[in-house]
């Protein structure tokens, strides 16, 4: 009834035609016994509570349609922000829970796992696919892309892709301090800093940022498929491997893809504003 009542409103402040309906029917009925009042604070009430309630409900509507629709700040915007807060929340929700005395639940089913499927040649094909998060992989693939992005005049990209992986490396270092969490036992490479988040799991979702860059250069949604699925089990396989090499707890892992995902998601909101206002900008001119 409640949504009804505001689509009325709605139909009322958009249709002059309605609103004249609407007065020529209590027109007809002011003499009527019973109707009078309601005919004398018929306007009154539309001026002061109706008009006001129609436009806001209106303005209301027009805001959260667009930001379902695709194209300018529309879906894209939507999806980016959610992945923000999504991410923020499971980084901060992870590291309370890795924070607390004793190995999580998850963690330590993880590490049982990975001991039962320890093997060889397992072993040394996880240490060379857990390359692809290593920081200077991560680098060579971001100046790959943010070069060609650079050759077709694609500045913003450019921007994004610089920007995020040297956001990632300043706070990913900067939360692996401030939990300062003990690696597990026994690891099968080495490291050099705290446990959570994983450093490789946050670096390697860099591969995503570099995919949707390549690939809105308007190649077909098959391709446009594929490079992002392969990106996105990129990012998987890296954070499997961390926990099957010993090097990370799981919960490392979850924290450092969401921790990632977050940055990423704020980094790609302000290259999309700033295409947006370039483009109004130059149709404008």
């Amino acid at each position: 009834m409640v949504v009804a009542g505001f689509i009325a409103l709605v139909q009322l402040r958009r249709d002059p035609e309605k609103r004249a309906k609407v007065r020529a029917w209590l027109d007809e009925r002011k003499d009527k016994p019973g109707w009078r009042p309601v005919a004398r604070l018929a306007r009154p009430a539309w001026r002061v509570v109706g008009r006001p309630a129609a436009w806001a409900a209106d303005v209301t509507t027009r805001f959260g349609l667009d930001r379902l629709t695709p194209g300018g700040l529309g879906l894209e915007l939507t999806t980016l922000l959610a992945l923000f807060t999504v991410g923020t929340f499971s980084f901060f929700f992870i590291g309370d829970i890795v924070s607390q005395p004793g190995l999580p639940r998850i963690d330590e089913l993880a590490a049982d796992l990975a001991d039962r499927l320890a093997m060889d040649p397992l072993i040394d094909l996880a240490k060379v696919l857990t390359e692809l998060g290593a920081l200077p992989t991560v680098i060579a693939i971001a100046l790959v892309t943010a070069t060609w992005a650079g050759v077709r005049g694609r500045w913003i990209d450019v921007a994004t892709i610089v920007t995020g992986v040297l956001l990632s490396f300043v706070v990913v270092n900067v939360a692996k301090a401030a939990y300062d969490r003990v690696r597990p036992e026994d690891a099968l490479v080495g490291y050099s800093d705290a446990s959570y988040p994983s450093g490789h799991t946050a670096y390697a979702v860099a591969w995503v940022a570099c995919a949707a860059v390549l690939v809105r250069a308007g190649s077909g949604w098959a391709a446009r498929f594929a490079a992002v699925t392969v990106s996105i089990a990129i990012v998987v396989v890296v954070g499997l491997t961390r926990v099957y090499l010993g090097v990370h707890h799981f919960t490392d892992v979850l924290g450092g893809a969401a921790l990632a995902a977050a940055l990423w998601a704020l980094v790609g909101t302000f290259a999309l504003v700033a295409g947006y206002v370039r483009h109004n900008g130059s149709r404008d001119r």
